[in-house]
């Protein structure tokens, strides 16, 4: 009886020693579901890597709103080579921080969401490129966005008075716009007011002046305001059209190759058809008026960099080739006024602005897209970028003495925006 007793005991314990390394087995194979994964990779940089500032990688989860970031001490050849280890099983996203003295800024994003699973424990990415060009952007978006009113507005001459201007609004609420911030915010929507209450019932905006009409429809369209506000100021702008094609400042003032390249940016941009006859006479016009060397002056006279980049604008909105002999030739012209230091000056022999080198670059992308010498102008505005992001330029008619002001600034904004758009890899605003 006993021995037949112990039998069973044995059995039985022999049982729960099977059942208990199974249970123990199960247990392992379930812990490995969660076992812990990783991220590696390369991140290769664009433009010259600031002298002072850190580099931090950014890891977001799916559900987490700010995430966590690890610092990277060392960035050779433009390249920083970075793990992050025992990361949970998750949807990650995955962004490049640059950190200095006046703020924290994206510099790049990696294009697509990371995904962990037991089965992809340790994931490396691929073709993860980033920007200083985006920090030279965000840093001047942020400048303009913490200059705004509490009347919605921007300055312009932030040296000489903080009050709002309006033409400064079109363009600091336009830059701002591209840089993703929505048209729903507070920001946007209180910018916007203020250039819709500034709306005359003839329809033009502020004063009688074109390019504010112009710039107005222009952050207007961004900001999907579309309707009779912008309907009633094209028809302005057509009225205010001189009899040889061109537009002046206002509405008997001579015409003026700035203004005229303004315009049929804003026509452009609300719809106007290349084959209105508004249109067609403004192609004209800039046809009979081009200088020998490429450019257009701002009425007679030697051609300018700035007039010329904007009637290439102008242009290319219309639907003129790019190939057509009046574009290679304004594009041959602006290329002229580079200095060795990557801006652009007003004529072949001046010094570089940063205004003039944005609106050169604003006329050449358009063209050529992302080649060396737009690197060299990028390079050039980061360069000449004041600490709080701001510019200083005396470009603006009413400045005669280098200052920092918001209508430079602003510029800036646009043509950085335009290069980031044009480049072939992603950049997070």
């Amino acid at each position: 009886m006993f021995s037949s007793f112990y039998f069973r005991y044995s059995l039985l314990v022999l049982l729960l020693i099977i059942f208990a390394g199974f249970f123990i087995t199960a247990g392992c194979d379930k812990d490995d579901s969660l076992t812990m994964g990783s991220i590696s990779g390369v991140i290769t940089f664009y433009g010259e890597i600031p002298e002072t500032g850190d580099l931090f990688i950014s890891l977001r989860k799916s559900d987490d709103v700010t995430g966590s970031e690890s610092e990277i001490q060392d960035i050779e050849d433009n390249t920083a080579t970075f793990k992050l280890s025992d990361l949970e099983m998750d949807t990650y996203t995955l962004s490049a921080i640059w950190t200095d003295s006046e703020g924290k800024y994206t510099v790049g994003t990696y294009a697509d969401n990371i995904v962990l699973t037991k089965g992809n424990r340790d994931f490396t990415v691929a073709d993860f490129q980033a920007s200083f060009e985006q920090l030279t952007l965000n840093k001047a978006a942020t400048y303009l966005q913490n200059m705004q009113n509490t009347d919605g507005g921007f300055p312009f001459r932030v040296e000489i008075s903080l009050d709002s201007d309006f033409e400064t609004t079109t363009w600091a609420t336009r830059g701002l716009i591209m840089m993703g911030n929505s048209v729903e915010s507070d920001m946007i929507q209180s910018a916007v007011n203020y250039i819709l209450e500034r709306q005359t019932e003839d329809g033009n905006f502020n004063e009688v002046n074109t390019a504010h009409t112009g710039f107005a429809i222009l952050a207007l369209l961004d900001a999907d305001v579309s309707g009779v506000e912008t309907d009633t100021a094209v028809t302005w702008l057509k009225n205010a059209q001189l009899a040889d094609g061109s537009w002046g400042m206002g509405l008997e003032e001579p015409g003026l190759t700035l203004y005229t390249g303004v315009v049929m940016t804003a026509l452009s941009a609300a719809g106007v058809s290349s084959s209105d006859t508004v249109i067609t006479k403004a192609i004209a016009f800039c046809e009979t008026s081009q200088n020998e060397d490429g450019g257009w002056a701002m009425a007679a006279g030697d051609s300018w960099s700035m007039t010329t980049s904007w009637l290439m604008q102008g242009l290319l909105s219309a639907g003129v080739s790019k190939d057509s002999d009046m574009i290679l030739n304004a594009h041959a012209f602006v290329l002229s006024c580079q200095n060795e230091d990557g801006g652009f000056g007003q004529v072949v022999t001046a010094l570089s602005d940063p205004e003039l080198t944005a609106y050169a670059v604003l006329g050449l992308a358009e063209i050529d897209g992302y080649f060396p010498e737009l690197q060299n102008a990028a390079e050039y505005l980061r360069s000449v970028q004041e600490d709080d992001g701001s510019y200083i330029s005396a470009t603006p008619v009413e400045i005669e003495e280098p200052e920092k002001n918001l209508q430079t600034t602003s510029f800036v904004v646009w043509a950085l925006h335009t290069l980031s758009e044009t480049v072939k890899y992603n950049l997070s605003k």
